[in-house]
């Protein structure tokens, strides 16, 4: 069944329509059936207690004569038989055939049908019976009064229940066809609430690629699930978007600061081969230079690997415990040899040990107090803290320096971002140390916090989680 439904309904729309048809015909057909069922049942039940009723109403009638021995006073009763009476206790149950019974002599004979079935067959119990294309209910039982023995015998036609039923089904088919056009309709809602978002989705994905990534999903209903799918799928664009763009910024960037160092080298080795080998101030000058400008290219190098080393996780498994007090410790005594012209303070709290890669975490100081002491001028303070709590572990990079503009702070952690102010090469500034900081930052699901006055300085904090963050 399952494979012929899929070769023949190919398509989600064909199959929400079937699977919705099939579930109406089955919820119709289940309830027409339990309402029949219930119906027939409630009018079954209800003729049988008439006829309980009848035959209570004729106990009572026999319980008044005096002498149930005396067959003549028996005869009469039957005789004078009251059938209003009887009419009256049995309602709308329909024509009726009474009979009783006492030492197989009748008594009683109220004949208004023209079944006959035996009157000692299946005592106390009700049957229904059909014959000569009508339905009746025959109850056969018997009963004392005084030590004489009775059998009575009642016979009810049901076609009242029987039209009643039917006039129901009629009813209900009426109910059926208004159910049936209400589901068509209302399956063409849920149709198109399903399928137009979804060709909505299909459509606009077939146009998406790298070099249409501005494409974007119509939102129908931001409520519903394929809504959520819909805003989902925008949002995933809008990241690769965002990714193709800085991809081709990185790619356009590295190239040109790649470019400057190697025009450089080139020229000098051009100049040497030009006849410049014979003037040891030249070849001095030019071999400086080269080795500088190496040097350069070398570290952009080593920090194009490391972005590309920590978006691919690869740093995961290097992680340890390291007791970065101590390590910070020795960092700011390096940096104290390398600059000279700035004034260092370190407070950092004692044993803090944390679960990172050392060689990262290193790179992270380095960059901080790089940084710092770029834009900082001569004499100026630097001061690096350290503390923790229970919670987290707090550094902090304070400085005295040039402090950062308003409008270039949102930017500052973009790759090979500069500021006008910076955009020089004297600087030897790639625009990726802020960018590094970042992703180690990131890294350690840490959260960075910059303030920064023009004139005034900068103090740069992150907070790394004490635990769970690597």
């Amino acid at each position: 069944m399952k494979k012929f439904i899929n070769s023949h309904i190919n398509t989600l729309g064909k199959k929400i329509y079937f699977s919705y048809g099939v579930s109406v015909f089955i919820i119709l057909f289940t309830l027409n059936t339990s309402a029949s069922i219930f119906f027939y049942s409630w009018e079954r039940n209800r003729s049988m207690n008439v006829i309980l009723g009848i035959e209570n109403h004729i106990q009572k009638q026999i319980a008044q004569i005096e002498d149930l021995d005396d067959m003549k006073q028996l005869e009469d009763f039957g005789r004078n038989f009251n059938g209003n009476i009887i009419r009256d206790i049995s309602a709308d149950l329909g024509k009726l055939s009474i009979k009783v019974w006492k030492d197989e002599k009748k008594i009683l004979s109220h004949r208004e049908v023209k079944y006959n079935i035996a009157h000692d067959e299946e005592l106390g119990d009700f049957q229904i019976k059909r014959y000569d294309k009508e339905t009746y209910i025959v109850y056969n039982n018997d009963f004392k009064i005084r030590g004489s023995s009775f059998v009575i015998q009642i016979i009810g036609s049901m076609k009242f229940v029987i039209t009643d039923l039917f006039t129901l089904l009629k009813s209900l088919f009426g109910a059926n066809i208004l159910a049936l056009i209400l589901a068509y309709y209302s399956g063409k809602i849920l149709h198109s609430s399903i399928i137009v978002p979804i060709n909505e989705i299909t459509k606009t994905t077939q146009k998406i690629n790298r070099y249409a990534l501005n494409q974007r999903i119509k939102v129908i209903n931001d409520k519903d699930e394929l809504g959520k799918l819909s805003v989902t799928i925008n949002n995933m664009v809008e990241r690769l978007e965002m990714a193709f763009k800085n991809q081709e910024t990185f790619i356009s960037n590295a190239s040109h600061e790649l470019r400057t160092p190697l025009t450089v080298i080139k020229g000098y080795v051009d100049l040497l081969d030009a006849g410049a080998k014979g003037s040891p101030e030249i070849v001095d000058k030019a071999v400086a230079e080269i080795k500088h400008e190496s040097l350069h290219m070398n570290n952009l190098i080593s920090t194009l690997l490391f972005i590309a080393r920590k978006e691919n996780m690869a740093l995961k498994g290097e992680a340890k415990a390291i007791n970065i007090s101590d390590l910070l410790s020795g960092l700011m005594e390096k940096q104290e040899l390398i600059d000279k012209v700035h004034l260092y303070t370190a407070n950092i709290q004692r044993g803090i040990v944390m679960h990172t890669v050392e060689d990262l975490f290193s790179m992270l100081v380095r960059e901080l107090l790089k940084n710092a002491s770029k834009y900082t001028p001569e004499g100026k303070n630097i001061i690096l803290s350290l503390t923790g709590d229970e919670s987290n572990i707090y550094m902090v990079v304070e400085d005295e320096g040039v402090g950062i503009e308003k409008e270039d702070l949102e930017n500052i952690f973009k790759r090979f971002y500069k500021s006008d102010k910076v955009r020089n090469r004297s600087a030897k500034s790639y625009g990726l140390g802020m960018s590094i900081v970042k992703n180690i930052v990131e890294f350690h699901k840490a959260k960075i916090d910059v303030e920064s006055e023009v004139g005034v300085g900068t103090r740069i904090m992150v907070t790394f989680p004490t635990k769970n963050y690597i």
